[in-house]
Parts: structure tokens; C-alpha cells; sequence
């Protein structure tokens, strides 16, 4: 298919509304689920553009969906953008540094759904024919882990065959994309583990039962016995990065809770260690005496592209970039995406989106001075908005 730069040139005239949309955003973050004022900056935009939109009834957020030419029953292709920030302080000098204490877009949420907002936009505008119809969604919640899922259970996969999403990516230099199929982003789930005992004084500790001891047990056990369970090449981290208990050193520890995270590249793998830390707690506490609980505060799929919708990416990619723009071997993330949660139901693919300026070091996701270079936007859009003139419904 010969490349449409109708796309191109209607996102090229709307770039500086983009950028000054990320830039409102980027002032005004709001965390999840709490994104009332995002939701109705994104209302307001789409209102401009009399682009029809529908609000989430249970939650933050809303969607859009765009009829092809052959009408409303034609299957969906699914965009993601998300839209919460996170808590952290916005350390940078910049005029559209957040206005908000403690709360930042620190991972590039307001560049995604500024990107997606482009989309819409060139798509509505655009003389270029899909075959799909196209349904966008602002998603709420996904640094909570549960945004994504919170919106499948709410219907929003009806109709759906395909998804995409993107991610900004401050090791990519800007100007580069990265796609491929396979393993994008590990699969997560966060524990919280609980020994609870007697408390007593240490003088006549056999009055006890002491916690702290088969807490300790416990994280040595796991660390120990755990890899052994799993195949060698299938990489893989457990950790416990709290442990908190005790309330003097005289006194009998009687409760000692642990926070730990699992990642690992496929979910049964990061399932199948969850159920051997469970199985190590439940052994020690029968041994020594205590009660144990064991907690999944969140259990992410892991992001897994589908070789169809990759492949649509990167064929769009290839319309737009120079061939040695593209990184066909990005190297997988042990960090988590609830896009996974998605894509665990219908093909889908994330793209990479890279930031880095070509002098110095870009700063990293989750970090209090991160930024991104706003020609990024523009690249995104045109990439994810000419991937969907690519798709073909399933026979």
C-alpha cells in the first residue's frame, strides 16, 4: 500500500495543540482513578473536534469510536492511552512543570493520550479509507495496576479484534521506534505476606511465639528454593523490599508483614512462583507455630505481542522511518503494563517510542526531573494512525 501523507499533513497542522495539551496535562496531573480533571480536559478536546465521546459510568475516563465507511458493525481495532499520573514531586525548571504537590507524569501518560487524541483527530479528518472500526479508550488507574482490567470487565473489548498501544521509552533515541513480537513487558504481581504470633517478654519467651524468626526463614527459603523451581532460561525476579515488624528489643515480635514483587516474561511462570512462596510460608508457619497470609495486591499479564498487530506496526513504521529507525530487538522489560491485561484476551502489540535526545542522557521513567522531547508526539500519532489503515478483519 502506497503511504498517505494526508496523515502527515493534517497532524503536522494540529502538532502545536498536541504539544500544548501535553503541556496542560503535564501541569495538572491527576493519579488514578482520581483523574476527574483529566477526563474533562480530554471531553473538552474532543468536543472542539466534534469528536463523539462516551464517559465511563463506574469510573474515570471515556471512549471514542470511530465508524469505518462500511458502517457500525464492522469489527474494532482498540487504542490505548493512559491517562493517570503518578506520586511523585516534579523537581524540573520548566513553565509546564506540575502544579500539583507530589503528583506528576513521571511515565509519559499525558504524551500517550495526546498522541491518541492526534490520532483521532488525523483519522476523523483524514480522505484515507480503514477497514476497522476504531475505538479509543483514556484509561484511568494504570500505575495502580488495575486501570486496564477495570475497563475489560466494563465491556470495553465488545467487538474487539485487535489493540495497540504505545509506550515512551527514554532509552530509544528519539527519531526510533521499537517492534517486535514476543515478550514486551514482564508480567508483575506484588505480595504481601503476613506471620503473626504471641507477643511476650523476652525474659519468659517460651510465653511467645515469635514471628520474626520465620519471617526472616521465609525470605532466605524463597530466595534459595524458588529458582529451582523454575527452568533456567526463563528469566525471572522475586524480591521483598519491606520487611516491617517488631516494637522493641526486649519484646517478642508477634506480626512481621513482607511486600514482595515477582516479574518474569511469561504469566504462568510468574504465577507458578506466587504459588511456591506460598507453599514455603504455609510449611514454616505449620513448623513454627504461627499463622501466615499471603496477599496478590496485583497480578499483571504479562505484555506479549502478537505477531499480526507487530507486524502492522512495523509495516507502518516502515512507511514513516528510515529502516535503521526501526530497533527489531528491543530488549524485553522486567517493568509491568496492565495493557497485558488486555492484550491476555485479543491480539494486540505495544510500540516503543523513543525519546532520548541524540546529546546527553534522557532521565528515567518514574523519576522526578523525567521529560520528553515533544517532537515524539508527532512520530507516535502518525505511526499508530497509519497502522490502523493496515489492518484487514479476520476472514
Amino acid at each position: 500500500m502506497e503511504y498517505n501523507l494526508d496523515l502527515r499533513n493534517i497532524l503536522k497542522t494540529i502538532e502545536p495543540d498536541l504539544i500544548e495539551f501535553r503541556r496542560l496535562l503535564h501541569q495538572e496531573p491527576e493519579l488514578g482513578f482520581k483523574e476527574f480533571q483529566t477526563t474533562e480536559k480530554i471531553a473538552h478536546f474532543l468536543e472542539q473536534e466534534e469528536i463523539p465521546y462516551e464517559r465511563f459510568k463506574e469510573t474515570t475516563g471515556l471512549s471514542v469510536d470511530l465508524c469505518s465507511d462500511n458502517g457500525s458493525n464492522e469489527p474494532l481495532v482498540l487504542l490505548r492511552a493512559d491517562i493517570d499520573a503518578l506520586p511523585i514531586q516534579d523537581t524540573k525548571s520548566t513553565a509546564y512543570r506540575s502544579k500539583n504537590d507530589g503528583v506528576m507524569h513521571a511515565c509519559g501518560h499525558d504524551v500517550h493520550t495526546s498522541i491518541m487524541l492526534g490520532v483521532l483527530v488525523a483519522l476523523k479528518r483524514s480522505v484515507s479509507k480503514f477497514k476497522f472500526n476504531i475505538r479509543v479508550i483514556f484509561q484511568p488507574a494504570e500505575e495502580l495496576g488495575i486501570g486496564a482490567k477495570t475497563l475489560v470487565d466494563l465491556g470495553v473489548l465488545q467487538k474487539v479484534e485487535y489493540a495497540m498501544a504505545l509506550h515512551v521509552d527514554p532509552s530509544i533515541a528519539l527519531g526510533k521506534v521499537a517492534i517486535r513480537p514476543g515478550p514486551v513487558n514482564a508480567a508483575v504481581i506484588e505480595l504481601a505476606a503476613e506471620f503473626r504470633g504471641e507477643t511476650a517478654h523476652v525474659a519468659r519467651i517460651h510465653q511467645g511465639v515469635d514471628a520474626l524468626g520465620p519471617a526472616c526463614m521465609f525470605v532466605n527459603q524463597c530466595y534459595a528454593h524458588v529458582p529451582k523451581k523454575l527452568d533456567a532460561r526463563d528469566p525471572h525476579i522475586l524480591y521483598f523490599g519491606i520487611v516491617q515488624g517488631g516494637i522493641a528489643s526486649n519484646i517478642v515480635c508477634d506480626k512481621v508483614r513482607l511486600l514482595g514483587t515477582i516479574r518474569a516474561f511469561q504469566s504462568e511462570s510468574a504465577n507458578q512462583i506466587a504459588s511456591e512462596v506460598r507453599k514455603i510460608g504455609q510449611s514454616i508457619a505449620e513448623y513454627s507455630g504461627v499463622t501466615f497470609e499471603l496477599r496478590e495486591n496485583v497480578n499483571l499479564k504479562a505484555v506479549v505481542n502478537d505477531a499480526y498487530v507487530a507486524g502492522k506496526i512495523e509495516e507502518s513504521a516502515i512507511d514513516i522511518l528510515p529502516d535503521e529507525k526501526i530497533i527489531r530487538d528491543n530488549p524485553t522489560s522486567m517493568g509491568g503494563e496492565d495493557f497485558g491485561d488486555i492484550m491476555s484476551i485479543v491480539p494486540g502489540a505495544m510500540l516503543r517510542l523513543g525519546i532520548a535526545p541524540e546529546t546527553g542522557k534522557a532521565h528515567g521513567l518514574h523519576t522526578s526531573d523525567f521529560d520528553v522531547d515533544e517532537s515524539a508526539i508527532l512520530i507516535g500519532a502518525e505511526i499508530i494512525a497509519n497502522s490502523v489503515l493496515k489492518f484487514s478483519p479476520k476472514a
